[in-house]
């Protein structure tokens, strides 16, 4: 049976928003809502090589539902302007990678996705439907069209949404009008939650049914189903998917087609997908992995903006300075090359309030690492204040041009020291951030992504609460490790800065970013005046906030918890007011930010949210000010 794979658009754009760190291109466009999609789609072409594929998208204009109720989602808020500001860019994408998009006016998109269920059906032709949307499940039927959570990693055939609800997919309509959805404001019949209407089905068979003996029903229950007869079957109507959408269709419209690697090329580099640049344009990378054409894709220049070409540097020369006399030959050569990376390390991250225990320095092919605070009693050293007499005045110097993988850092531990540093010429990490915003990882990433050359990473010091300080671990294992990181922020400067040029990024990082390396760590290091009386007064100020979101909270759950523990808030969010669970840890429902967010709009999630972000504001930033 050939199968139709069809995408949730809006509903994944969505997920991708709040399941993604921020992500902004170099010119702050954000985009990982849609590098999230990309992947996403481009996942489904790889792992199930589909026969069809569609994407399905809202028409962003009020339909049919609102005819019948004109409150409907009127209660949601705002989206965020970072994830309006990424929709038009997920068509966009659709586009790109040449899948086929579907978008009527007067139809959300499960009324689309419902239409080509129904036509498929009659054709022969299995749905699998991407999406993690509940009321998509009602379309469920065994070998005919399943539901896929990519974001859960479940799938929905008859059993699985047996098990999970307690009845069977085609019931669920029913279900979902007698409990309702405040997400999309559909009112139900008030006071039946999600297991009474599941009792009531199960009992009943159908709303039809049930509706028409309500009048029999003895209690409150029966009440309840009296007084909201009218809201059950409004919201059936709200509830039920339309499959009347394509007044043409035609199956092989929606054939999965190959993607154009230009088109799709030129759509990552406008969003700067470094990894997904590289992919496409090697074509032994993309066979295999992708539709692709026969015909190997053409590089435009535009295409390779983000591309650096890796150089293979030579092997690390580590030597540990040991004596005085080392050193200040060390400082005359370095004084002399005018250009020289650093690496500082010390006891805390907190810049200010390090305590140095060595300083790796490197110019050409070798590093050198001047142990000045270990607890090494077994290794030479030389003191902090013999360093500083030589290096002094090569730190302070203008002329001496410093490079380093966290120059803000230096100049603060220097500071501390009474030594100014000045100079600063190239901060690697800076420059890759500029490059790519989406690598992540430090030095050890950068290294790796732009130069043939591995940085061991701090796993030496141990892990956890039993981790040591560098002060505290042996001097060679240290110089191994910072002499590695000199090197490569040395040997990565003229890489990322051809790079910055090649990409017309090279007034924006050295006339903008680099500039305020110093701006900035004079910021950190002045700190800033407090009004002491009004910040006591906003410490008492948050902290009635938080008793009234308290208390609103409390009111919503019907009882007082600790709403400081996940195990009382999950119990109250999804056993007692059932609230859909979106992901699971060990020891039961998710009650994370994440999860918090995405459920916002139901008013108590959206109160814990407030009542943890006061929380944060109170405990974070006010108490240790005023304190």
């Amino acid at each position: 049976m050939k199968k139709f794979y069809v995408v949730d658009g809006n509903a994944y754009i969505h997920r991708a928003y709040h399941a993604l760190p921020p992500l902004t291109t170099s010119d702050n466009r954000h985009v990982n809502a849609v590098f999230g999609f990309v992947k996403l789609i481009l996942k489904i072409k790889n792992n199930f090589k589909p026969d069809y594929f569609a994407v399905c998208f809202d028409y962003p204009s009020k339909n049919f539902r609102h005819e019948i109720y004109d409150k409907y989602k009127a209660n949601r808020k705002e989206l965020d302007p970072a994830l309006i500001e990424q929709m038009p860019a997920a068509r966009e994408a659709v586009d790109a990678l040449n899948v086929a998009k579907a978008e009527i006016e007067g139809y959300e998109a499960d009324d689309l996705i419902a239409s080509i269920a129904a036509n498929n059906k009659r054709q022969g032709i299995r749905t699998i439907v991407i999406t993690g949307d509940k009321d998509i499940l009602q379309l469920v039927e065994d070998d005919l069209v399943s539901v896929w959570n990519d974001s859960k990693n479940l799938s929905f055939d008859e059993a699985a949404v047996f098990e999970k609800y307690g009845v069977k997919p085609k019931q669920l309509l029913d279900v979902f009008s007698l409990m309702g959805d405040a997400s999309d404001n559909v009112p139900g019949v008030k006071g039946i939650g999600e297991k009474t209407a599941v009792k009531l089905i199960n009992q009943y068979q159908t709303l039809d049914i049930l509706l028409s003996k309500a009048g029999e029903i003895e209690g409150k229950t029966g009440k309840l189903l009296v007084e909201g007869k009218q809201d059950a079957l409004k919201s059936k109507e709200l509830i039920a998917l339309k499959e009347d959408a394509f007044a043409d269709y035609k199956v092989e419209d929606w054939t999965a087609r190959e993607p154009d690697i230009q088109k799709a090329l030129e759509f990552f580099t406008k969003f700067e997908f470094k990894s997904l640049i590289e992919k496409f344009s090697d074509p032994a990378k993309i066979q295999g992995d992708f539709f692709v054409s026969s015909k190997s894709p053409q590089i435009t220049p535009a295409a390779s903006r983000l591309s650096t070409e890796k150089i293979t540097v030579a092997p690390l020369v580590s030597e540990i300075i040991d004596n005085v006399e080392k050193m200040k030959k060390l400082a005359g050569d370095i004084k002399k090359a005018g250009l020289f990376s650093i690496k500082t390390i010390g006891s805390l991250s907190p810049s200010m309030k390090a305590q140095i225990a060595g300083i790796s320095l490197c110019f050409g092919g070798a590093a050198f690492y001047v142990p000045v605070g270990h607890d090494d009693l077994t290794a030479h050293q030389i003191s902090l204040e013999d360093f500083k007499s030589v290096f002094g005045d090569i730190l302070s110097s203008k002329e001496v041009k410093k490079i380093s993988d966290d120059l803000k850092r230096e100049r603060n531990v220097y500071a501390s020291e009474n030594i100014e540093m000045n100079g600063l010429f190239f901060d690697t990490n800076l420059a890759s951030y500029c490059l790519n915003p989406l690598l992540r990882g430090g030095i050890l990433s950068v290294s790796r992504e732009f130069l043939n050359f591995e940085v061991s990473d701090d796993s030496f010091l141990g892990k956890g609460a039993k981790k040591l300080p560098f002060f505290q671990s042996p001097v060679a294992d240290c110089a191994r490790y910072a002499n590695a990181i000199s090197y490569a922020s040395f040997k990565l400067c003229d890489v990322l800065e051809k790079a910055l040029k090649d990409a017309k990024l090279d007034d924006l990082f050295f006339n903008i970013e680099m500039p305020l390396i110093e701006i900035l760590s004079d910021m950190e290091r002045d700190g800033i005046k407090v009004d002491e009386a009004y910040l006591h007064e906003f410490r008492e100020n948050i902290a009635a906030q938080i008793k009234k979101v308290e208390r609103k909270v409390f009111d919503i759950a019907g009882t007082e918890f600790n709403l400081n523990s996940p195990k009382q808030l999950g119990e109250i969010m999804f056993s007692k007011l059932q609230l859909p669970i979106i992901k699971k840890t060990k020891t039961g429902p998710s009650t994370d930010e994440e999860v918090l967010s995405e459920l916002s709009d139901y008013e108590f999630a959206a109160e814990v949210l407030k009542y943890r972000e006061f929380q944060k504001l109170k405990s974070s930033y006010v108490e240790p000010i005023c304190e």
